[in-house]
């Protein structure tokens, strides 16, 4: 069995690079006087099937035309080198020519047709032994079928019709030794395409541990407190949010050789967003944890390499806490570090007012500097999370 890195072999030599690759131009579309293909539509999604045929002209062409047809997602395989792509490089699936926002799916079928047929090399060997011939025919009938996704689809930053960016992105850390670390990451804007929010508000009631209610009587007529055997009790605006992302790399989520010695996926669980991110300003968000659901595709890559990906889950909770005390609304005042964001998470309510204020370690002495009073929760930047932990960060 092949493992990572390993590549796929014809008859013991590397797989030869086709002299044309092949073009959506060469694809026909199947007609009839009964059109072959169909379409099922409504509000809540819909699928189309359609024919083309194909002439083949090389081996290596067979898995190119199903890449044209239903793109790919591949890292940088040089990441190490400079221009190297911290995203993912992606092939965007072909659309459908009627309902545009239904994109190629799957290939149902493959057959080829004529009787002019030879006699080739086997195609690119997984398992050995395996047959050492094929029949390549004159011309082949592609079934494909075409679905609409939840999710956004664009192409690679720079390509036409892209409007990401990817660009470098300052951030602040905290080592522990009471000052700021200036870092660099990369911002990908991959969070804009092939990725579905879900999630929303979820029931979160906090119970004191001391203290107690009392219940407004009025005996005669005169107010009269009497005990509530209950403690008190605050609804908390928190709420469960899940990124689905969908086609990345499995390198993003076990990589050989990460710059900073895990995947940002392992390095940052228990953080909140330092800065904005979609609809969360700082602090509100909080990455929890991953849950990847690993594949192969059926194409390698150009090197002849197993290309792994996997769909993941990216688990945050967040709350909408507003800040009762202006005060340490600059998280850098007075030696407050800027990883330390006085919002979100990092507030806490108090059961005297019923409002938030922003929490920390310190005493009530005030001896304790401001550069020692870590809060709960340190924050990094949510979008270094969408981008390959194997890519040198900027300088």
């Amino acid at each position: 069995m092949l493992t990572a890195g390993q590549k796929y072999q014809r008859n013991g030599k590397a797989t030869p690079t086709p002299l044309t690759a092949p073009a959506l131009a060469d694809l026909r579309e199947v007609t009839d006087s009964n059109e072959p293909g169909s379409a099922n539509i409504s509000l809540k999604g819909g699928k189309a099937k359609m024919s083309y045929w194909w002439a083949s002209t090389s081996a290596a062409d067979f898995e190119n035309v199903a890449t044209l047809i239903l793109g790919s997602a591949a890292a940088d395989p040089n990441p190490t080198a400079a221009g190297a792509k911290p995203g993912i490089i992606r092939k965007m699936p072909i659309g459908h020519p009627r309902f545009p926002t239904l994109y190629a799916e799957t290939i149902t079928d493959f057959a080829g047709l004529g009787k002019d047929f030879v006699k080739e090399g086997s195609a690119l060997q997984v398992a050995i032994p395996n047959f050492p011939q094929y029949a390549r025919y004159p011309q082949y009938r592609i079934d494909i079928e075409f679905a609409n996704r939840m999710y956004f689809l664009e192409p690679d930053p720079g390509q036409p019709g892209s409007g990401l960016t990817v660009s470098s992105l300052t951030w602040y850390d905290d080592n522990g030794s009471g000052s700021d670390v200036t870092k660099k990451c990369w911002d990908t804007q991959e969070y804009y395409r092939w990725l579905w929010v879900a999630g929303g508000p979820k029931e979160s009631i906090l119970t004191a541990k001391q203290g107690q209610n009392v219940l407004d009587t009025y005996p005669s007529g005169t107010l009269k407190a009497q005990a509530f055997n209950d403690f008190p009790k605050m609804p908390m605006p928190d709420g469960t949010v899940v990124f689905h992302w969908f086609e990345v790399p499995y390198s993003f989520v076990r990589p050989a050789n990460p710059v900073s010695g895990a995947s940002w996926f392992q390095l940052f669980q228990g953080r909140v967003n330092q800065t904005d991110f979609g609809n969360w300003k700082a602090g509100e968000l909080m990455y929890v944890t991953i849950s990847p659901k690993p594949y192969n595709s059926p194409i390698p890559d150009a090197s002849g390499n197993i290309v792994v990906l996997c769909d993941i889950d990216i688990i945050c909770m967040e709350t909408k806490r507003i800040l009762n005390d202006p005060a340490p609304a600059a998280p850098a005042a007075g030696g407050r570090l800027k990883n330390w964001i006085a919002a979100g998470w990092n507030l806490q309510p108090w059961w005297k007012d019923r409002q938030f204020h922003y929490a920390h370690v310190g005493d009530l002495t005030g001896t304790l500097g401001l550069s020692q009073q870590v809060p709960s929760w340190k924050s990094f930047p949510m979008q270094i999370l969408f981008s390959n932990p194997e890519v040198t960060l900027p300088p």
